[in-house]
């Protein structure tokens, strides 16, 4: 609150002697059986505006003054600074309220000290163009009820202007035929205005700072009132509050417990020290950092076949869930991409064999980022089994000749065969490059008993076991 405002009109209360002595007993003199005034004092001069609750008027002597005064006062708002011809005292009152009523006691009365009354109706001011005209009356009745000297009140000047004017009358109140009479002296006032609540202002220029994945700095400019008070931050995400800091009492608050890679926003609200709170300032949004995605470590490959393989990996340690994506290459080709891995490992089939891949391993973040590419970590297909013919035979045989016969192996890798022709320990033939499923040989020797062996030569430069051996004899020459 700011104090009450206490303004005194004229402000050092001067003492000037006035030109009728009718001036000196009013406010609330009441010699005559009903006595009236009416006092204009000027925006300039009040200075200030507000709600009006007391009114005092400056006694200078009391001399035997009545026990009781009936007094009423009124206040309005005028924009003249005095009265340019007499008027009526109905007319001057005419659809005003009092503001107070009641008696002006003679225990109430000190010399030199102001008589200061609180109103019963507080009377607001606006100031401005508008000026101040108070009114008051006194009803005593009949030819009065005191000497004319019996309250003299302190009185000053306005030079030039006729700012106060008063009615005085017996028998009757002053009517619509009664003039007043004018005066450029008019009652010294002292007006007290009711204490004032300072605005609480919100503060301004709200901002986030030093944003980490679960922390973000709020800061503000405290409002420039002269009240003082505590700051309210409320952290929001969407409709929901997530984060309250009351009590506030320094330009920024550091909220923790946030989630990594989300939006809020936050407003900020004074409490200040008379009780209110300002509107509040805000909201302002800012987003937490999302939690760095680690790409995973130690990449290998185990349990390598000729076609398949399993690829490993260790899980990053981040906080952040996700799933992992597999990229197999041959080269510079991709050959195999597996998606949405939960585990440390994936197989991938399908495979080459004898072929030497690399691999690489990606995090795929829950919070769309992806984490660097660790890798690449290369290996090789086993070789196909280089597995031997089967089923040899010898057809066809004659006294020179002979057709060798074998079933292929049902490898998948390709290659060629060799035959080898022996007679007891002695090769006498060898057949290579054979591609089909047989072969002849000739230049034999007749009736003679020889052994021959298949290998397959497969074409992944290995040599398969050798098959045989098989006997054959060729026929006899002819007798």
């Amino acid at each position: 609150l700011i104090a009450q405002a206490q303004v005194t009109i004229p402000a050092n209360n001067p003492n000037e002697t006035p030109d009728n002595i009718n001036v000196t007993n009013k406010p609330y003199g009441n010699y005559f059986g009903y006595e009236r005034s009416a006092a204009i004092y000027t925006s300039t001069e009040i200075g200030t505006t507000g709600t009006i609750e007391q009114v005092g008027f400056f006694l200078n002597d009391a001399n035997n003054p009545a026990a009781s005064t009936p007094v009423v006062i009124y206040m309005k708002e005028r924009t003249t600074n005095e009265f340019a011809a007499q008027t009526s005292f109905p007319s001057e009152k005419s659809g005003l309220t009092p503001v107070w009523s009641g008696n002006i006691t003679a225990a109430m009365l000190s010399d030199n000290s102001w008589i200061t009354v609180t109103l019963d109706v507080p009377f607001s001011y606006t100031g401005g163009t508008n000026n101040l005209e108070i009114l008051v009356e006194t009803n005593g009745g009949n030819a009065g009820i005191e000497s004319d000297v019996a309250k003299l009140f302190r009185v000053s000047e306005t030079p030039n202007l006729s700012s106060f004017q008063f009615w005085q009358t017996d028998g009757t109140p002053p009517g619509n035929s009664d003039p007043g009479t004018l005066s450029t002296f008019r009652p010294n006032v002292q007006l007290t205005f009711a204490a004032t609540v300072q605005p609480c202002n919100p503060p301004t220029n709200l901002s986030a700072s030093s944003v980490g994945t679960t922390t973000a700095t709020l800061n503000f400019t405290q409002s420039s009132t002269g009240d003082g008070g505590t700051y309210t931050a409320i952290v929001k995400q969407g409709t929901t509050t997530v984060k309250t800091v009351s009590g506030i009492t320094g330009s920024s608050t550091t909220v923790t417990g946030l989630t990594p890679g989300t939006t809020y926003t936050f407003t900020v609200q004074k409490n200040c020290t008379n009780g209110t709170n300002s509107s509040t300032a805000g909201p302002v949004s800012f987003t937490t950092q999302n939690l760095p995605c680690n790409p995973p470590t130690n990449l290998s490959a185990s349990n390598i076949s000729t076609t398949s393989a399993q690829l490993n990996f260790t899980q990053s340690s981040t906080g952040d869930g996700g799933t992992y994506t597999a990229i197999v290459k041959q080269g510079t080709t991709t050959v195999k991409t597996v998606s949405g891995i939960t585990g440390s490992s994936t197989t991938v089939t399908g495979l080459d064999p004898s072929t030497t891949y690399t691999f690489t391993v990606q995090k795929n973040c829950d919070n769309n980022t992806n984490s660097t590419v660790a890798g690449p970590v290369s290996f090789t297909t086993d070789d196909l089994p280089c597995n031997q013919p089967t089923n040899l035979t010898a057809t066809n045989v004659t006294t020179t000749t002979a057709q060798l016969n074998f079933t292929q192996s049902t490898t998948g890798d390709g290659g060629i065969y060799t035959a080898v022709v022996k007679q007891g320990t002695t090769t006498v033939k060898t057949v290579s490059g054979i591609t089909g499923s047989s072969a002849n040989v000739t230049g034999l020797d007749p009736g003679t008993t020889y052994t021959f062996t298949v290998q397959k030569n497969c074409t992944n430069g290995t040599n398969s076991s050798v098959a045989g051996p098989v006997t054959f004899t060729t026929d006899p020459l002819p007798c």
